[in-house]
């Protein structure tokens, strides 16, 4: 809280958080990649390309997808990504 005069004014911080993430092709070809995007939160924002580089190939010579499940100020969303997309949120 930061007092300013009488007032008291209450100062939230966004916390970003992966709820899940999925690089996939298709259901047979997929890897969960949250724990990997939540290492790489740093000051509650995550920049990232979506790539192998992540975590692994899931299926080696097709270009992937990427699911993202993430909340931020209590609020949940959800976005997708191609592969070599610059991740970035909030």
């Amino acid at each position: 809280m930061v007092s300013k005069g009488r007032r008291k004014i209450k100062v939230s911080r966004q916390k970003l958080k992966i709820m899940s993430a999925k690089y996939y092709s298709d259901d047979s070809h997929s890897m969960d990649i949250t724990s990997e995007l939540n290492n790489a939160i740093q000051d509650n924002q995550l920049k990232i390309v979506l790539s192998n580089n992540i975590a692994g190939d899931p299926h080696h010579g097709i270009i992937k997808k990427g699911k993202i499940k993430y909340k931020i100020d209590r609020q949940e969303k959800e976005k997708e990504y191609k592969e070599r997309e610059l991740i970035e949120l909030p």
